[in-house]
């Protein structure tokens, strides 16, 4: 069963406050990995979520816009990836691990000038497994199929705890042509491996910027858009398998243009 119950009051007409409950579930399933170990194909459990949220909207003036949010997540069951300790190592399985996460969302949307906006994005989040028997990478590492468990109750869970984002655009019009110039840019924090410190992915920037262009009264426009603009190297991901270390390689910098016709 799954639903949300929630809740909103406006104690002034630019405000907005609201919590909300809910419940959620995803169905359980198989790990199709190859492993040559029959514990491999062990189903993983269905996965139970009860979410709670407060937040707020607000509206200070014309020019500004502020909403903000604090969550909190428990886990039931939560799909996670483990391993199991095959002939050649640890090859990767889901299974189940109970756990709570929790955190808080901050936006700004800024409209200083006429054809000018400016919003900013601030996010953090922090978790921990309350229940989670897991392999030890690193003894199956040193000897396959030497199946050694650890508790990893009241450990953290692996994800990056900050992230920032924004983005500035500009209209105006020029010789009967309208102009739209928008640059955004991200950060995330480094990404911790469950795998070890190893392949941690660290903390990167991307930008990204583009310039639209079109006759004021025609319904096209022509846009030259760059991305990954300062041609960050940075990684997505990074793991191993065997004896390799892999890595999976964010996309370098990439410049374009786009045609676009209304009718």
């Amino acid at each position: 069963m799954t639903g949300k119950v929630a809740l909103e009051f406006k104690p002034a007409d630019n405000v907005l406050l609201y919590g909300s409950a809910s419940r959620g579930a995803k169905s359980g399933g198989f790990t199709t990995y190859n492993t040559g170990d029959s514990s491999g194909i062990e189903p993983f459990d269905p996965e139970i979520l009860w979410a709670y949220e407060l937040g707020f909207k607000a509206d200070p003036s014309r020019a500004v816009q502020i909403n903000g949010a604090a969550y909190y997540y428990d886990y039931n069951g939560q799909q996670v990836l483990s391993a199991v300790c095959g002939a050649n190592g640890p090859v990767g399985r889901f299974t189940n691990a109970d756990s709570k996460i929790y955190g808080a969302e901050l936006e700004g949307v800024f409209r200083p000038a006429a054809g000018l906006r400016i919003s900013q994005n601030l996010s953090y989040k922090k978790g921990e497994y309350t229940d989670f028997t897991d392999l030890d990478i690193g003894a199956c590492q040193q000897t396959p199929r030497a199946t050694v468990y650890i508790d990893k109750s009241g450990q953290k869970i692996p994800f990056p705890a900050w992230s920032y984002g924004g983005s500035v655009s500009y209209d105006w019009t020029v010789g009967g042509f309208a102009v739209t110039a928008e640059a955004n840019y991200s950060y995330r924090d480094e990404y911790p491996s469950w795998l070890g410190a190893k392949y941690d992915v660290e903390a990167y920037w991307l930008a990204n910027a583009s310039i639209t262009v079109g006759p004021e009264d025609a319904d096209w426009s022509i846009a030259f858009w760059a991305r990954n603009l300062f041609d960050q190297d940075y990684d997505l991901t990074r793991n191993f398998f065997t004896s390799a270390d892999i890595a999976q390689p964010g996309r370098p910098r990439t410049i374009g243009a786009r045609l676009t016709l209304r009718y």
